[in-house]
């Protein structure tokens, strides 16, 4: 299983069929009005590419968020996946979804690391910054 790409967007939902709905997709800069903040609109989609053993087998995505000081937290819960393999197999599987809020305690350089069957798949850079006061544009 290799990497296509990992997006971090407002909004995002996979269909049944496959089809991917984003919505303010690319994010890598939060601002936020105050710390600590829970946000509660974040979401995740990777998109990997398989290999003939990939079918079939149970995997798992998890998501960790690492924080300035290096505090590592897991993001919800480890999402369990499968891919079957039938008469024309789908060369690509796509993981992910809204996220549970996540909380930030400080400005700073956040990352979200993605992994798969514990094996680190992809690095998030997200700059969470304090939102200027409308007092501060005066």
């Amino acid at each position: 299983m290799r990497l296509g790409y990992a997006i971090l967007a407002d909004a995002a939902e996979i269909s049944p069929n496959g089809k991917l709905f984003i919505m303010g997709g690319e994010i890598s800069t939060l601002a936020l009005p105050q710390f600590p903040m829970l946000y509660a609109r974040l979401s995740l989609v990777v998109k990997f590419h398989l290999e003939l053993d990939d079918y079939g087998r149970d995997h798992t995505f998890r998501v960790d968020l690492v924080e300035p000081d290096e505090k590592r937290s897991v993001v919800g819960e480890p999402l369990p996946f499968n891919v079957q393999q039938g008469e024309d197999p789908p060369p690509t599987a796509l993981v992910g979804g809204n996220l549970p809020p996540l909380l930030f305690r400080t400005p700073g350089k956040y990352e979200l690391q993605v992994f798969t069957d514990d094996q680190f798949v992809a690095s998030l850079p997200l700059l969470v910054q304090e939102q200027p006061s409308s007092q501060d544009s005066g």
